[in-house]
């Protein structure tokens, strides 16, 4: 049984963005890692975490973090992956990389946004 709440993870998850927001990878590091033992298969701690590392431009430990949400996240919540996936490869200039997260992201809106309009 899990001993949080559903208000509670999304007001960690809430604080945790705040945390990465404000660059303070400690406590997003802290807060994310916390959220992933209490839901190892839902996607929010992978992107949020990754989210922290890319405010820091630390495209390596983003792409590190939403790869191992990839292998543990349940099916609804990959294209959020490869999207926000998708936006780091864009953000470290890998492009090909950015193509294919792109096209494993589906439909997703952030994944369409980031598609060039001579590709």
């Amino acid at each position: 049984m899990n001993p949080l709440s559903s208000e509670d993870i999304r007001l960690l998850n809430e604080i945790g963005y705040l945390a990465g927001a404000q660059r303070d990878l400690a406590s997003a590091a802290a807060i994310f890692d916390a959220l992933e033992l209490c839901r190892p298969d839902a996607g929010f701690s992978y992107v949020g975490m990754a989210m922290a590392h890319l405010n820091r431009r630390q495209y390596d430990d983003a792409l590190s973090r939403l790869d191992r949400g990839l292998t543990r996240a349940q099916a609804p919540d990959l294209p959020d992956l490869h999207a926000i996936r998708a936006l780091v490869l864009h953000m470290a200039g890998r492009a090909s990389e950015c193509d294919r997260a792109i096209q494993s992201a589906g439909n997703h809106l952030l994944a369409r946004a980031l598609v060039t309009p001579n590709a």
